[in-house]
């Protein structure tokens, strides 16, 4: 699987919306919840909701976490990668 990127805006602060063709993490889609390590290898457990065909979510209480700990603003590039079949990596760039 490719690494999937997204640029933050605003909105996204509160809960990371994806916009997708494909689904892009399809253990996430099973059982409602994103495991990924950051960086530093700091786990994060992250809500993940099916909103439509197109829409992906993540929220809940470790992605604000997620977005105060690494200091995420607007602007900031976020990435999430595979790792193995089931570890994800989640990256913030500073664009």
């Amino acid at each position: 699987m490719a690494p999937f990127s997204k640029i933050v805006e605003l909105a996204d602060l509160r809960e990371l919306t994806i916009t997708c063709s494909s689904e892009p993490f399809p253990d996430a889609a099973n059982c409602g919840h994103l495991k990924v390590i950051d960086d530093r290898r700091v786990p994060w457990d992250f809500e993940y909701r099916v909103k439509n065909r197109n829409r992906r979510v993540l929220s809940g209480k470790d992605w604000g976490k997620f977005i105060t700990t690494n200091k995420v603003q607007a602007g900031h590039k976020v990435t999430i990668e595979r790792l193995s079949q089931t570890e994800y990596k989640i990256e913030v760039s500073r664009t």
